[in-house]
Parts: C-alpha cells; structure tokens; sequence
C-alpha cells in the first residue's frame, strides 16, 4: 500500500508544472460593481462571460488567481480555485 501511496505522490508533484506552466498567476485588482469587468494587479482586463458573473460575486482585491487556456479561464485560488470563463479586453 505505501508503493501506491507513493506512486500518487509522485503523480501529483509531477504533474503540477504542467498545470502551472499553461497558466499565469496574477492578483485581481478591482472587480467591477456589474461583476462583468476585472482588472488585474499586472493590468490585464477581462470580460466575465455573463453566465458566470454571478460566481465572481464573492471575488475579492487582491485574491490569488490563475489565467489559463490562452486567457480565456480565470480560477480563483483564494476562493477555492473558482473557474469562471473570460475575454481580454486589454
């Protein structure tokens, strides 16, 4: 049983670069009122798409998040890696 446990240790170490290396990790500056704007701390801006503006309610200031699949996924780590779709705008 420790060979296995070791073996998915190793997995997950080996396969978090990927991850890391297929998104960039920025902070949210301000979230617009409409929650269909956020600007980030490297000044980047994205449009939330509309059916998740709702899951970007509880986004804060300075929440840890991932930009990913070529800026088109916003996951939030803060808030426990929240997934929401959006479109660079700037």
């Amino acid at each position: 049983m420790g060979k296995l446990a070791a073996a998915l240790a190793l997995l997950v170490v080996l396969s978090a670069p990927a991850f890391a290396q297929a998104c960039d990790d920025d902070m949210i500056e301000p979230v617009s009122r409409d929650r269909s704007i956020i600007k980030m701390l490297l000044g980047a801006v994205f449009k939330v798409a509309r059916s998740d503006r709702g899951d970007v309610a509880d986004w804060q200031r300075s929440d840890q998040v991932y930009i990913c699949s070529l800026d088109t996924e916003l996951v939030n780590v803060t808030v426990n890696g929240d997934r929401v779709t959006i479109e660079r705008v700037r």
